[in-house]
């Protein structure tokens, strides 16, 4: 994805495209990926995608894969995150034909988390449509700044949990190369979004608490915090501690012994 046809416009070998696997029977007939639109594809339909930006054709075969797996009733993470690693991919492989120019690129960051934002609830096709595609072009940009208002982003009254949970592993893909930085800014945003999304920042710091190395840095992280900022987050291990402390009170009190 993009389609072979489609890269060959600008070089690149079919063994070199950037593929995610799907089902296909062979010999036989169906599967997943003649349901493609790509597949197939003749006539004016053909050209017309082929006339396509390079970035518009990835939009749309990254969406309507996504939505045959959501016909099918499959659309795992697993299947989320192969989507999400395809357009990350394409741009580090190929950032000439799939990366705006800077001055673009930070006007085009903006509107997108605006629309993660608006879109949180995920209440109707069109809002799930529009928050994953703006996660999925954050996410490829590889900025770690962007985190910030990616944790803006939660909502516990979100009725798609599954794709929500794609925020998290966004998060935390972005902050995987400098886990201190990545911290730190997760950290900063929980005094402005615990009100509306507890939930989704207890299952952040589940996740920190239960990776050995992350937990290690985060009470280093939440040292360097205001007071305010602090004491909310520190409330919050405590909570996490005292609902499940069997699986939390070791991890919880190896961070604040090192705040």
């Amino acid at each position: 994805m993009p389609s072979a046809a489609k890269m060959k416009q600008a070089g690149v070998k079919r063994n070199d495209g950037v593929s995610m696997n799907m089902e296909q029977p062979h010999p036989g007939v169906g599967g997943r990926h003649r349901e493609t639109y790509t597949y197939g594809l003749s006539g004016n339909k053909l050209e017309d995608y082929l006339n396509l930006s390079y970035r518009d054709a990835l939009t749309n075969d990254i969406l309507d894969a996504r939505m045959i797996y959501m016909k099918g009733g499959v659309y795992t993470p697993e299947i989320r995150a192969g989507l999400l690693n395809t357009i990350r991919k394409n741009r580090e492989l190929y950032p000439e034909l799939f990366n705006k120019e800077v001055g673009a690129e930070c006007m085009d960051m903006k509107s997108e988390l605006k629309k993660v934002y608006t879109n949180r609830l995920l209440q109707s096709q069109k809002e799930i449509s529009l928050f994953e595609e703006a996660l999925g072009n954050l996410i490829g940009l590889g900025d770690m700044s962007v985190i910030t208002g990616l944790c803006m982003g939660f909502d516990d009254d979100t009725e798609q949990y599954e794709i929500m949970f794609g925020l998290v592993h966004g998060i935390e893909h972005l902050y995987k190369e400098n886990i201190e930085e990545g911290l730190y800014l997760i950290a900063l945003t929980v005094p402005s979004v615990i009100d509306r999304a507890r939930e989704w920042m207890e299952v952040l710091h589940y996740r920190i608490l239960n990776h050995e190395q992350v937990r290690s840095i985060y009470g280093s992280v939440l040292s360097k915090l205001d007071k305010k900022t602090k004491e909310i987050i520190i409330n919050l291990l405590r909570d996490i501690k005292s609902e499940d402390p069997k699986m939390f009170s070791n991890s919880v009190d190896e961070v604040l012994k090192a705040m």
